[in-house]
């Protein structure tokens, strides 16, 4: 049986190669995940603005206001006691925070210091994380209104309230 070798390396260099080679990221052409998502015309979601309807501190849960009134399209603090699934949906995570009628940047994918009543313990990473029942936090406790997961816990230590969560939102039940 014949021993495959790549073309222009020889068994002298080949370890060499080994580990070095660019992988192709889905056909195209790109060598990481990055340059395919490029590639292929997805951009990176980035942070996003609104503008604040109430104090937003770095790492609140944000919805963006449908009423249709005077504050449409502000961002407030997500609270599953008073959001109604049916018509708000979860926004995402103020990355820079500000006060009334300031522009707020905020997160709605990716990883992102996300905000606790209480530091969540480290043997709960990689479990999922919802909406609080506490205006602008999460939680590792599901609600009893507005059921929303926000994410997979990532970053929990036992000891900060602001852990990292990979977002992923998602209504479950009202």
């Amino acid at each position: 049986m014949a021993t495959r070798m790549l073309p222009g390396f020889g068994l002298a260099n080949l370890n060499q190669a080994i580990g070095v080679l660019p992988v192709v990221q889905g056909g195209t052409g790109a060598t990481t995940a990055a340059g395919a998502r490029a590639n292929l015309g997805i951009s990176d979601p980035g942070p996003l603005e609104a503008v604040a309807g109430e104090a937003l501190a770095v790492g609140n849960v944000i919805y963006l206001d449908s009423s249709g009134g005077g504050t449409a399209g502000y961002a407030f603090k997500a609270d599953a006691n008073v959001i109604d699934i049916s018509t708000t949906s979860v926004a995402g995570v103020v990355i820079t925070g500000g006060g009334i009628g300031d522009t707020i940047e905020y997160l709605s994918a990716g990883l992102v210091a996300t905000s606790f009543v209480s530091a969540p313990a480290a043997s709960n990473n990689g479990k999922p994380v919802w909406l609080s029942d506490s205006a602008g936090f999460a939680s590792m406790t599901a609600s009893s209104d507005a059921v929303w997961r926000i994410g997979i816990l990532k970053g929990a230590d036992g000891g900060s309230t602001t852990p990292e969560v990979q977002l992923d939102f998602d209504p479950i039940m009202q």
